[in-house]
C-alpha cells in the first residue's frame, strides 16, 4: 500500500489540505464548547447516553482529519481559535490575560512576516514572492486598489523575476495567499479599513449584547472565525466558497442568537417579511456559491481520476461538466485542452487555450502551449508570437525555449 504522501492528500481533500483544514479551524472550537456543555452535565447528572458518544467521536474524527492535513497555517490558526476560545470562556484572569498576549503575540508575528517577505523565504516559500508582488501593487494602488477580483489579472504585471525559480511556482497566481493583503490591493486603504471595521462592528456587537443561554455557541462560531481569519494570514481558505459560508453562517447565526428585547407584534412582522425578502436570496447564494463549485470540484476530480487512468475520453467529458460548474474554470479549461492536444484535436485545444487567454492573459503557460499548438498545426508565425509570449512572461520556461528554437527552425525550411 502506497504511504499518504502530500500527494494523496491533496487529492483527498479537494486537492489542497489548506482547505480541509480551514473546515476544522472553524469546526473544532464549536464542538469542544458543546463538549464542554455535555461534559458540566455529565457531572449533575452522573448519565451518560449516545448523543455524548457520538459527540467524542466526531471530535476524534475532527481532530484526526486535522492532523493528517499537516496545514502548517491551519495549525496557526486553530491555535489562535482555541486562544480566543479560551480567553472568552475563561473565569480566572489570569488564563485570559495569558491567551490574549499569546494571540496578540501571534498577530504581530504574522504582520511582521508579511510585512517583511524577502526575509522570511524559507519560511513562507512561494508566498515571499506573491507577498513582493502583491506590495507592489498596493504602493502604486495605495487608496483605491485596482478594483474587486481584478487580482490575477493585474498581479502578473508585478510578478518578480525570481517568481518561476520556485517549485511551488504556478503559471496562474490566484490570489495573494493573504486576505487582508488581497483585500488592500484590491480595494486599497480604504477597503482594507472599510472591510476590517464592518467586521469589528459585527463582533463587537455580538460580544455585547451576547445572551447567556446562548452563549456557548456564539463563544465557539466566534473563535473559529477568529481561527479563519488569522490562517488566512497564509492561506486562501476564505476564497473556497465552502469554507467562507461557514464564516458568514457563524457571525449571522451569532448575531440572531444576541439579546433582542423588541418582541412586539409589530418587530415580528418586520422579521417575517425580511425573511421571506431573504429566503429567495439565501437559496440562490447557497446553489451558485456552494452547491455549484462542490459539483466543479466533483466533476474535476472525477476527470483527473480518469485521466490517471489513462481514459482521455472520460476525463475530457467530466472536465466538460466541471467547467459548467465551476465560477473559476481556467484551470480546467487547461487540462482539457492539454488532453485535447494529447488526443490529437489541436483545434478544441486551440479554442480552449484563447478562453484561457481571454480569462486570464496573465496565465504564462498558456502562451507556450499556444505556440506549441500553432506550431502543430503548421501556423509557424503564431507559434513564434506566442512562445516570444511565454519567455517574456516566464524566462525560465525551458520548453518555450526548445520549441522557439524548433519553431525558427522550420521556418527556414
Amino acid at each position: 500500500m502506497a504511504p499518504l504522501t502530500h500527494f494523496h492528500r491533496t487529492n483527498l481533500f479537494f486537492y489542497n489540505p489548506n482547505f480541509l483544514a480551514g473546515y476544522f479551524v472553524f469546526s473544532i472550537p464549536l464542538s469542544l464548547c458543546l463538549l464542554h456543555e455535555r461534559y458540566k452535565k455529565h457531572l449533575v447528572s452522573k448519565q451518560f447516553i449516545k448523543i455524548d458518544l457520538l459527540l467524542y467521536l466526531l471530535i476524534l474524527i475532527q481532530i484526526g482529519g486535522f492532523i493528517t492535513t499537516l496545514s502548517r497555517a491551519g495549525s496557526l490558526g486553530f491555535s489562535a481559535s482555541i486562544l480566543f476560545l479560551i480567553f472568552l470562556r475563561s473565569s480566572k484572569r489570569i488564563w485570559r490575560h495569558i491567551s490574549i498576549f499569546l494571540l496578540i503575540a501571534m498577530l504581530c508575528g504574522c504582520v511582521l512576516v508579511m510585512s517583511m517577505p524577502h526575509t522570511f523565504t524559507h519560511l513562507i516559500g512561494i508566498r515571499s514572492p506573491i507577498w513582493q508582488g502583491t506590495h507592489k501593487m498596493i504602493k502604486e494602488n495605495l487608496l483605491t486598489g485596482t478594483g474587486i477580483g481584478s487580482f490575477s489579472k493585474v498581479y502578473p504585471s508585478f510578478r518578480p523575476p525570481g517568481y518561476f525559480l520556485f517549485r511551488d511556482a504556478a503559471p496562474m497566481t490566484l490570489h495573494s495567499h493573504n486576505e487582508f493583503l488581497e483585500i488592500w490591493a484590491e480595494l486599497g486603504i480604504i477597503g482594507l479599513l472599510l472591510w476590517c471595521g464592518f467586521l469589528v462592528s459585527l463582533f463587537y456587537f455580538v460580544l455585547k449584547k451576547i445572551d447567556s443561554s446562548n452563549s456557548l455557541f456564539i463563544h465557539g462560531a466566534l473563535s473559529g472565525i477568529v481561527g479563519l481569519f488569522i490562517q488566512n494570514m497564509f492561506s486562501v481558505s476564505l476564497r473556497i466558497p465552502f469554507i467562507n459560508f461557514y464564516l458568514w453562517v457563524g457571525l449571522g447565526m451569532s448575531m440572531a442568537l444576541t439579546k433582542n428585547k423588541d418582541y412586539g407584534m409589530l418587530a415580528q412582522a418586520k422579521k417575517l417579511i425580511l425573511s421571506f425578502l431573504f429566503l429567495p436570496l439565501i437559496i440562490w447564494t447557497s446553489v451558485r456559491f456552494i452547491v455549484f463549485p462542490f459539483l466543479g470540484d466533483f466533476y474535476f476530480g472525477r476527470g483527473y481520476l480518469e485521466r490517471r487512468k489513462g481514459n482521455l475520453s472520460r476525463a475530457i467529458s467530466y472536465y466538460s461538466k466541471a467547467i459548467n460548474f465551476s465560477p473559476e474554470p481556467r484551470g480546467i479549461y487547461y487540462k482539457r485542452a492539454f488532453i485535447l492536444g494529447k488526443t490529437g484535436r489541436e483545434k478544441d485545444a486551440l479554442n480552449d487555450y484563447l478562453k484561457i487567454e481571454e480569462i486570464s492573459p496573465g496565465y504564462a503557460r498558456i502562451y507556450r502551449n499556444l505556440g506549441i499548438t500553432y506550431l502543430s498545426l503548421g501556423e509557424i508565425n503564431k507559434a513564434i508570437e506566442n512562445l516570444n509570449k511565454a519567455i517574456a512572461a516566464n524566462p525560465y520556461d525551458s520548453h518555450a525555449h526548445n520549441s522557439l528554437g524548433v519553431a525558427y527552425e522550420k521556418m527556414r525550411r
